[in-house]
């Protein structure tokens, strides 16, 4: 347990209202990380135009870099959009669910009842900082993956969604204390 200044004392839990949901995308601060999440989430956003996709970066790297290192050339489709906050607590109040590998904002993203995809690459070793984490977060390695489990998630009970939530919710406050 850590004494952080991430810590977290949410007590509110998200709920999915409409079908107009948002998934902050959460890389490291690495360019190769960087890369992957945001290569993954486009086509995510290509075969789901009705979900929203947030791009965070680290505080360490800046877009205008990462575009320039990556040689990134897309049109981004227009459910794409860079964070534009200072603070990650907004991008976490407008999300519902969360990209990652490897960052440790997932850690405060789950602390705020948002719900967890890890990006699994095949072949890969795993770099989740949620691996004990064994319900209220989803594993995934192709955007049909993700698509199906968004289309599961927003169909599933949503009593039995509260109640993994809620565990989720009590696991993150072991992470990380005032």
């Amino acid at each position: 347990n850590v004494g952080s200044f991430k810590f977290n004392n949410t007590k509110n839990l998200k709920t999915i209202k409409n079908k107009r949901t948002v998934c902050l995308v959460l890389p490291e601060g690495i360019i190769s990380e960087c890369n992957k999440l945001f290569r993954f989430s486009i086509e995510c956003a290509r075969l789901m135009p009705q979900m929203n996709f947030i791009w965070r970066l680290s505080p360490i790297l800046d877009f205008n870099y990462v575009f320039r290192e990556l040689e990134f050339s897309y049109e981004l489709p227009k459910n794409i959009s860079f964070s534009k906050n200072k603070k990650l607590a907004k991008d976490i109040r407008l999300s519902n669910f969360a990209l990652y590998r490897g960052s440790t904002a997932i850690i405060s993203a789950l602390s705020a009842g948002v719900y967890p995809i890890y990006l699994s690459v095949k072949n890969e070793i795993e770099i989740d900082p949620l691996y004990k984490l064994k319900f209220w977060k989803a594993k995934v390695q192709k955007p049909k993956e993700f698509q199906v489990l968004m289309r599961n998630f927003v169909n599933k009970n949503k009593f039995e969604n509260y109640k993994f939530q809620k565990k989720a919710l009590i696991f993150s406050k072991k992470i990380y204390s005032e």
